[in-house]
């Protein structure tokens, strides 16, 4: 039914080279868009890393390689290292695992603040199509360690910007030869560079070229209206919406690199504990 629906489509676009194989399979075509986290929410925060520290995401998911997790989080115990588990099944693995920080579910500013105080973050998925978790450690200059890149082959690359596993039985001197390697800081500064090849914001302006939208052409009206409204929204909406959103990044980035912004984080902070907000 799937592989029926693709040349009925005007554009298919995929997020990864690795979805695009599929598709090709169906006989057709898509368009890879460069998607990641939005680099306005993802990057290094200025607080202290311990790099001798990991965090690891447990899910329910056999697919997403909670039992290898887990073999791997142990290993990088006996090497010295401290491990945070994170994700809505977190807690439920504490038996399994000893002398661990857990932090239950996190997203957004918080999961930033986790990947931005450890070293390493492990991703021990069967298959993604994508992978926005190390990515996301990665904005965040934690790097990632994964089992097999999938979607995000050419992306990362091993012993470049994050390490593969060797195997699904991960050795004690796996970690400790990380810990003794003074290569590690190096591939950290490129895991960070990751966000100039994909991001949330690169995959607008992708889609934007392909679809050959103008945001000039908003003030006018002589947009094309689509003959069948896509998903409830003509293309004409779809276009408002792209350049709006496309409007508030840029907005918000000019003003996280004010300097009064820089200026006012002291107030911001005093305000937040004043009304109980972390």
């Amino acid at each position: 039914m799937v592989l029926g629906n693709y040349p009925r489509n005007d554009f298919i676009f995929s997020v990864s080279s690795y979805i695009d194989e599929y598709i090709k399979i169906g006989g057709s075509d898509s368009v890879v868009l460069p998607l990641g986290p939005s680099r306005l929410r993802y990057y290094p925060a200025k607080k202290a890393r311990n790099k001798k520290a990991i965090a690891v995401c447990l899910r329910e998911n056999p697919l997403k390689g909670t039992g290898l997790a887990l073999s791997v989080a142990l290993m990088a115990q006996r090497a010295g290292y401290v491990v945070h588990t994170f994700g809505h099944d977190a807690d439920e693995w504490r038996l399994e695992l000893s002398d661990v920080v857990s932090h239950g579910p996190l997203h957004g500013r918080k999961l930033a603040e986790l990947f931005s105080s450890v070293g390493y973050y492990v991703d021990c998925s069967y298959m993604e199509g994508l992978g926005l978790l190390p990515l996301e450690a990665a904005f965040c200059g934690a790097i990632p360690i994964v089992r097999s890149l999938h979607g995000l082959r050419g992306t990362l690359r091993d012993g470049i910007n994050c390490h593969v596993l060797p195997s699904d039985f991960v050795p004690y001197e796996f970690f400790a030869s990380l810990s003794a390697s003074a290569e590690e800081e190096g591939i950290r500064m490129e895991a960070c560079k990751v966000k100039v090849a994909v991001s949330l914001e690169a995959a607008v302006e992708k889609l934007i070229q392909v679809l050959q939208l103008s945001p000039e052409s908003f003030e006018g009206e002589e947009l094309p209206i689509a003959e069948e409204p896509r998903n409830g929204r003509s293309a004409q909406e779809w276009e408002r919406l792209i350049s709006h959103n496309q409007h508030l990044q840029e907005h918000v980035e000019q003003i996280r690199t004010s300097t009064s912004w820089r200026l006012t984080g002291p107030l911001r902070i005093i305000g937040r504990k004043l009304k109980g907000i972390n």
